[in-house]
């Protein structure tokens, strides 16, 4: 049987395996990472009232057109 301080020995043991020590990472964020780019956060705006809008899908379409005019 275990002693008091064996026991305690024990959990602490125990316990800091759990622990994480790796540094804290921010999360990745994906399409809502931030940026310290205005013309990138104002993309990011127009898409997010596209989004937001559902059906309304004319700017989806202009933004495909006016790709394909460039590469073109």
């Amino acid at each position: 049987m275990f002693t008091r301080l064996e026991t305690l020995k024990h959990f602490m043991r125990t316990i800091l395996i759990h622990v994480d020590r790796k540094p804290i990472q921010t999360p990745v964020l994906g399409r809502w990472t931030l940026h310290n780019c205005e013309k990138k956060n104002s993309i990011k705006v127009d898409m997010t009232n596209e989004d937001h809008c559902g059906v309304c899908d004319k700017m989806r379409y202009d933004y495909i057109k006016k790709n394909n005019e460039r590469n073109d």
